[in-house]
């Protein structure tokens, strides 16, 4: 798994007003005695390098960006896909398919983002959400940095080099994704803290299907996660993980694979995975029983017992 050297954090890069194609609200006027609803900006401006200062609905696609498709520039955003196509000319020569640079509680939603070096790109973006938005052919489908109560859900993360990856970030919900058929991992999660991955399905990804380094007290829970050409979910040099209700079957490897310290195990799964269907290898970890596995190519269970 890969290993990252921490950067300073960066100042908003200002994207404001001095880029080009900058969208302005257009504000409807109600009826007397109407509540005016949150206005939304029709696209009928967007090229591709907008930068987005009010919400946002597509009504068409935006393909063929050689840069950026479009740049998030305040806080408070709301940019519907509404089922369009956001997309580039190739993950190795367009950027990101939306960035998100030091703002906060952006929204993205309902939508399809191709072929950028990274699908949605969120650095400093607190509070950013990410909702019901296809993925392919990105290096990284999505990708975090130093953000802090992202929630990442309901996406479908399919043929990228990597499905999602988080860097640094804490009390992310990573919740319901689809992460298949990435030609690396599915999801990866670095120097985390209190991060939650639940009900995500993780399969046919060419290394691990979901890869921890440096994780403290993150949950893993009610996972789906199968035949991964490596490990269904290996954790290094973490503390505190738990692991709950996760389903692990048919990785090449290990079904869950945890060399941290203070894990606990509650009410797994792990059949017919290649090596160890569940191995606790660090100090101090906690059998909370409930744990199950049959049919693993080496031994069901190590340092935890499964029935």
């Amino acid at each position: 798994m890969p290993t990252t050297t921490t950067p300073q954090k960066r100042q908003r890069t200002g994207h404001g007003a001095a880029a080009a194609g900058i969208v302005t609200a257009l504000l409807a006027i109600a009826p007397s005695g109407t509540a005016l609803a949150t206005p939304t900006v029709s696209d009928v401006q967007l090229t591709c390098g907008s930068v987005i200062t009010e919400n946002v609905r597509l009504t068409r696609d935006l393909v063929g960006c050689p840069g950026n498709g479009l740049i998030v520039g305040a806080n408070d955003v709301d940019i519907d896909l509404n089922g369009h196509l956001v997309s580039g000319v190739g993950p190795f020569v367009s950027l990101s398919g939306i960035d998100i640079d030091a703002y906060e509680n952006v929204r993205i939603r309902n939508g399809r983002i191709s072929d950028f070096s990274r699908g949605v790109l969120g650095y400093d973006a607190d509070a950013a959400r990410v909702e019901r938005v296809t993925i392919t052919r990105t290096l990284e489908g999505v990708n975090f940095e130093e953000s802090t109560a992202v929630k990442v859900t309901g996406n479908r993360l399919v043929g990228n080099r990597e499905g999602m990856v988080l860097r640094r970030t804490e009390k992310v919900t990573v919740a319901g994704n689809l992460a298949v058929n990435n030609d690396t991992t599915g999801i990866t999660d670095i120097d985390s803290r209190e991060n939650l991955h639940t009900r995500n399905h993780v399969a046919g990804n060419t290394f691990d299907g979901i890869a921890l380094e440096s994780a403290v007290n993150t949950v893993v829970i009610d996972n789906v996660v199968r035949r991964n050409g490596i490990d269904g979910i290996d954790a290094v040099a973490g503390s505190g993980v738990r692991y709950v209700g996760n389903r692990v079957s048919h990785n090449d490897e290990n079904g869950i694979n945890d060399s941290g310290d203070g894990t606990v195990w509650r009410r797994n799964s792990a059949n017919h995975n290649g090596a160890v269907g569940l191995r606790a290898d660090g100090p101090g970890h906690i059998d909370a029983g409930g744990n199950q596995a049959r049919g693993n190519g080496e031994q069901d269970c190590l340092g935890i017992r499964c029935r």
